[in-house]
């Protein structure tokens, strides 16, 4: 079920626009109308969008947990890998690349866990 007061406190305490995620899901703004009235609800592939620009999960707008962002669960696009560590020139980044910075990533979230469980 989607909550959708969950979604409207996130997207204005980031102050983000309903435009704005209505561009990102290729739709007009009145889809938000649609969720608020129960008429319609968000698929599961429009939740993903929405909860990554949000900076929350798909869980938390569906009610499924009342964390915001779990760590463990927030997961970088390849596009936003890429940015984070060629910026303007991410097109250089090959698959190999993206493969190695994946592990990486999953490397210092067991490192971090063993920490934390210390």
């Amino acid at each position: 079920m989607f909550i959708f007061t969950r979604f409207e406190d996130l997207r204005r305490e980031k102050g983000i626009k309903k435009t704005f995620l209505a561009e990102k899901l290729h739709r007009t703004p009145t889809i938000f109308q649609d969720w608020k009235a129960g008429k319609s609800k968000p698929s599961y592939e429009q939740l993903t969008i929405i909860s990554r620009e949000l900076g929350t999960t798909p869980e938390y707008l569906t009610g499924e947990t009342n964390e915001k962002s779990p760590r463990d669960k927030r997961e970088l696009s390849k596009e936003e890998i890429k940015y984070a560590f060629f910026g303007g020139d991410a097109g250089i980044m090959t698959d190999d690349d993206l493969a190695d910075v994946q592990k990486l990533v999953q490397i210092v979230i067991e490192r971090r866990k063993r920490s934390e469980n210390r």
